[in-house]
């Protein structure tokens, strides 16, 4: 055990977790965790402002298996990073924020650049904490990391009061591969459900895979293209699934919805199995397009909620709440096992010629 500040347990934590860059906006108080910064190898960068600080942590988490950082400081600082925090939240995207506060006997007062975080994150984060004198840093920043990666991923926002900061805290060193086994999921498909879902699979000549963010990583991208490897099923992805499998394969489809492709918003009106991975059935598809209608639902998702209103709204004959790619790994080795394909040849050549027909081009001679 070592005694340091609350700043510098901080960057201890975020070294231990493997982070190599911070996004961030310095402020009065904030400064403590900035001065840590300078015995560590982990490289700062400084935007412009705090909105694009967070905005570049979300998308520093979007383009890699990390959970991106940003740190910012008290009051119009951390109110400066909602849009990009709400945005995350609502992409599933994970992520930290670190925001300086006033000292804890202040809060609640009209000290200067107070504010509630709580109260104005708590609709926008997947969790806000405010740290307090009596809490173990060390474990409830090891704990934030991995729980921003948990389940339906998101950022969490964490308030650090400067008195905290400033103040002396025990340091353990514990290894993270103990808060990382904590949300480790381990649910997997039975052979009844494999089965399940191969009957109804099987029984249709049109099916199309919807594939959304929930495969967006490089084990849901691989998995899902083994998958379609096998099977060769036409799709159609949401925005968040762009690039989750090649977009030039003539099977793919590109995007639906409102500022979707005309083949994939053609094709999806007359498939008669749909199968949804990790989608959350935006308004922007659903209500503006209209799909699936009549047609056998099969739904792979990890959020409960999101599963609770598509079975109410659009009754799925096949549903899984769990990891999209553990799942496709279970269906695959399953197919193996059985020996399962799947003749579709006449549906592959209609999309094919949809994509054709509708090519995303322009007057070259204009």
């Amino acid at each position: 055990m070592k005694e340091m500040n609350g700043a510098e347990v901080l960057i201890k934590c975020l070294e231990d977790l493997g982070v190599k860059h911070i996004f961030g906006y310095t402020g009065a108080a904030i400064l403590p965790v900035f001065h840590a910064l300078r015995h560590s190898d982990i490289e700062i960068i400084v935007n412009s402002n705090e909105q694009s600080a967070a905005f570049s942590a979300a998308g520093y988490s979007r383009s890699s298996n990390r959970v991106g950082v940003a740190i910012v400081t008290s009051g119009p600082a951390i109110t400066n990073t909602l849009t990009s925090v709400a945005d995350a939240y609502g992409d599933s995207i994970p992520m930290l924020v670190f925001a300086g506060q006033v000292p804890e006997h202040k809060i609640g007062t009209d000290s200067f650049q107070h504010i509630n975080v709580r109260g104005i994150f708590r609709d926008a984060a997947k969790k806000v904490i405010q740290l307090s004198n009596g809490d173990d840093i060390e474990t409830i920043i090891k704990d934030a990391y991995y729980f921003a990666k948990s389940g339906k991923p998101g950022p969490v926002v964490i308030d650090f009061p400067l008195d905290k900061q400033m103040k002396n805290h025990a340091y353990h060193g514990m290894d993270v591969k103990r808060f990382e086994g904590s949300y480790h999921d381990d649910r997997h498909l039975s052979e009844s459900q494999c089965e399940n879902f191969f009957k109804l699979l099987l029984n249709s000549r049109r099916p199309l895979l919807y594939l959304g963010g929930g495969l967006n990583s490089e084990s849901g991208s691989q998995a899902v293209r083994e998958f379609n490897e096998l099977f060769g099923i036409p799709s159609v992805n949401t925005l968040m699934a762009k690039g989750v499998v090649d977009e030039r394969h003539d099977l793919n489809l590109g995007m639906l919805g409102m500022f979707g492709t005309p083949y994939a918003n053609m094709l999806i009106q007359e498939n008669d199995f749909f199968f949804a991975i990790g989608v959350r059935w935006d308004d922007r598809v659903a209500e503006k397009v209209g799909f699936a209608i009549g047609t056998d639902i099969a739904y792979i998702d990890i959020n409960p909620e999101k599963m609770h209103q598509i079975k109410i709204e659009r009754s799925p004959k096949f549903t899984f709440i769990g990891d999209a790619a553990t799942a496709l790994r279970d269906l695959l080795n399953y197919a193996r096992k059985h020996n399962i394909r799947l003749d579709i040849r006449e549906w592959q050549m209609r999309a094919r010629d949809l994509k054709k027909s509708w090519p995303l081009n322009y007057n070259r001679s204009s």
